[in-house]
């Protein structure tokens, strides 16, 4: 990301996207309007740029009120550059600036200096002398400029929406972890650890000492739940805010004292950041040294315990820029290891790297066939080794994942072992010692199981009829295609296209690892060095908004396909949903519940139990594709009235016409599924996967708690938003009435 301080510095004539605002925090309510500002500007083909302050508006306007900030103005500018922003325009909030009109503060430097071509505001965003610019004025003034404007809805979590001074209320209150809730990430807090007075060390838990940052929000004092970024790597610890009371009871700036369990790190003079978890209890006086030793202790212990039960995933170190996740968890016996690889794949590429996966995972130099390689899984009680090629839109992921137990009962670590096949697999694949080429017969062994896949997929009716309304949908992108390619690209991948995409994978694809269960130090270990196996590459990161890339829905059409079968299939496509990193996905989610997603939605009971339209209707929102698809299978002679009364029940959600009974069930089906996917770590660690690919991170109980708090007015209003794109219909029936392709 390039930065621009002040208006000395030359601009590039580009035609820019603008988002305004000061971002403090850079909450999820920022964070939406971020990834609508770089989707739009993807589309549209902007530069991405964000115009802010280094300084705060009050402390001009309002000199004498003490004002603290969520965070300096280089973490907003590093948090602004990974979310993947082409420019940041940093200017100096001056009286002179604060007396700049609306009019000249939009003609000099909205259109003057930015060339902006499209604004992205949120709904209280203000400008100008006395704050005499709002959005309807934006709304005036872009209709006469030819500018686009967009501005994006408040995000509104919990008690209401989601602000940089409610977060601050919050912080102050000791409430961090609803802070975090709100920012998206904990609260954290950096600087120098100084020397101390040592009480710490002597009383049996040193500490690393640092002053509270100055201008930045002081939390309640007390004792924290924490976890420090020291050296390179993320450390479970705990926190004291205060100021000391029965050591230094003249003490009047507050002092951060943190433990770091389990390590003893020499950290002097380094610069660390302590991200806040949780409060803990507040700062108290005692009357002795021995009686704060006694209580520390006891908060030790305390601290470790909500480690241990949190569950949290964090990123613990990096090796080589790929990232290191871990979820440590002790509610289960076994531990899993997804190694992620994304990538923005061409149709060719779909093809291949899907087949590379299967061969990889088929067999490795010690163990050349499958057999073999299961045999040696045998071995370690269960463990498996599995290779997984899913799509996102245009993005491609292709998971290695091994799940074994972590430890046996002589002491033994068959997950260590498996992770070492993984690599095996991986890095020390069966190559042609003539060609140095993928083996010829495992290559065409795995070929041919993915044709199989493909043909199977293609001789179920629903499916067929499926896919092909996808791919008209999406009018040829890549988000139309199956994640595993064509059949047509899978038979043209050649043994040298399969090494050409074994060097991309290894070299040119976004990689991050992630590590669950009951993980102690030497199995965290290891698998820190099995990582340093990997080649070292300079790999692309992909940015929530731009990658994936939004999908352009295809213009409106209707397609009839006539073979020989006995009952129709019909699948209808629905433009309409939110943008896959909305916010408002909670309340697609419960849509698609309410409208077919479950045995109690108004497509199963109307025209399934009712009605006897079909004897097979659901409906799937396709989050990346910002859509909703219905599928039915029906008895030819009903399929004008299945399709009639289909979308009956979509105008029926849009004019209101249900009961709160329906939506009541649907969030009770939600919450328990939700619930249910905490009973697995796989699936733990495929929704942080998932919430990174997103750029919504959100823990069960919050995703539950958005789901609980959608209005039936927000299921209402997104019904009205949905619009059919795409019908396709396979009969057998030649004299169908509908027009045929």
């Amino acid at each position: 990301m390039r930065i621009y301080t002040g208006d000395k510095d030359s601009l590039p004539a580009a035609r820019r996207g603008l988002a305004l605002g000061f971002f403090d925090g850079l909450h999820r309510g920022h964070a939406e309007l971020v990834h609508t500002l770089l989707s739009l500007c993807g589309l549209r083909g902007l530069t991405s740029a964000v115009f802010t302050f280094a300084n705060h508006p009050e402390h001009v306007l309002k000199p004498d009120k003490p004002f603290a900030y969520l965070g300096t103005a280089e973490e907003r500018l590093a948090l602004l550059d990974e979310m993947g922003l082409d420019e940041a325009h940093l200017a100096d909030f001056t009286p002179e600036l604060a007396a700049l009109s609306a009019g000249t503060f939009l003609e000099e430097l909205i259109a003057g200096r930015f060339l902006a071509q499209l604004l992205v505001v949120g709904p209280d965003y203000r400008f100008g002398a006395r704050g005499e610019g709002d959005v309807a004025l934006l709304r005036t003034w872009t209709a006469k400029r030819g500018i686009e404007l967009v501005v994006v809805d408040e995000v509104v979590m919990g008690a209401g929406k989601i602000s940089s001074s409610r977060i601050r209320s919050l912080i102050q209150a000791g409430e961090v972890d609803q802070a975090a809730t709100l920012l998206g990430r904990p609260y954290s807090l950096g600087g120098i650890v100084l020397s101390g007075r040592r009480l710490g060390r002597t009383l049996g838990f040193p500490t690393a000492n640092l002053p509270l940052p100055p201008g930045k929000v002081c939390p309640a004092l007390g004792v924290y739940a924490t976890r420090v970024l020291a050296l390179g790597q993320t450390w479970e610890a705990i926190t004291s805010i205060g100021l000391r009371p029965t050591v230094s009871p003249d003490e009047t700036t507050p002092v951060i004292e943190t433990h770091i369990f389990d390590a003893d790190l020499h950290l002097y003079g380094e610069t660390i950041t302590i991200e806040l978890l949780a409060f803990i209890r507040p700062e108290q006086r005692f009357d002795s040294l021995a009686a704060l030793s006694e209580q520390i202790k006891a908060d030790l212990e305390q601290v470790r315990g909500w480690h241990r039960g949190s569950e949290q995933c964090y990123e613990k170190t990096r090796s080589g820029g790929v990232p290191l996740f871990l979820l440590s968890s002790r509610r289960f016996a076994q531990a899993s290891l997804h190694l992620v690889f994304q990538t923005q794949a061409t149709p060719r590429q779909l093809a291949c790297n899907a087949l590379l996966v299967e061969v990889l995972t088929a067999t490795c130099r010690t163990y050349p066939d499958r057999t073999r390689l299961a045999l040696a899984l045998d071995t370690l009680y269960g463990a498996s080794l599995e290779g997984h090629a899913g799509k996102s839109g245009d993005i491609q992921t292709l998971v290695f994942s091994v799940d074994a137990l972590a430890r046996w009962t002589d002491g033994s670590s068959p997950f260590q072992a498996a992770c070492d096949l993984l690599f095996a697999a991986l890095l020390e694949p069966d190559l042609d010692a003539d060609d140095g080429l993928f083996r010829t017969s495992i290559v065409e062994s795995e070929r041919t199981n993915l044709l199989l896949s493909l043909q199977a997929r293609a001789n179920d009716r629903l499916k067929w009829t499926y896919d092909r309304c996808l791919e008209q949908f999406c009018g040829g992108q890549v988000h139309g295609l199956p994640a595993i390619g064509r059949a047509c690209d899978l038979e043209a991948v050649s043994r040298e296209d399969l090494l050409e995409s074994y060097h991309d994978l290894l070299h040119n694809m976004q990689l991050s690892v992630y590590l669950g269960g009951p993980v102690d130090q030497s199995l965290l270990e290891h698998v820190a060095a099995l990582l340093k196996r990997l080649p070292q590459a300079v790999r692309p990161r992909l940015k929530p908004g731009l990658q994936p890339a939004p999908c352009h829905s295809a213009a409106p059409g209707r397609d009839v396909t006539v073979k020989p079968v006995e009952q129709a299939r019909l699948v209808l496509a629905y433009d309409g949903l939110p943008a896959y990193f909305a916010h408002q996905s909670s309340v697609a989610v419960l849509l698609n519940s309410m409208l077919g997603g479950d045995v109690h939605s108004l497509l199963f009971d109307v025209i399934r139990e009712q009605m006897g339209l079909a004897y097979q209707v659901f409906s799937m929102s396709q989050r990346f594709l910002s859509a909703l698809f219905i599928l039915a299978g029906v008895a030819p002679d009903q399929l004008e009235a299945a399709e009639k009364a289909i979308q009956e029940q979509v105008e029926r959600l849009a004019g209101g016409r249900f009961d709160d009974a329906l939506m009541q069930r649907s969030k009770m089906m939600l919450t328990s599924a939700l619930k249910a996917a905490g009973d697995d770590m796989s699936s733990l660690l495929s929704r942080e996967v998932s919430g990174r690919l997103t750029g919504r991170l959100l823990h069960v109980q919050d995703s539950i708690r958005l789901i609980e708090a959608v209005t039936r007015e927000q299921v209402i209003d997104l019904a009205c938003q949905l619009r059919l794109r795409t019908t396709v219909i396979l009969t057998g029936q030649p004299d169908h009435k509908a027009e045929e392709n």
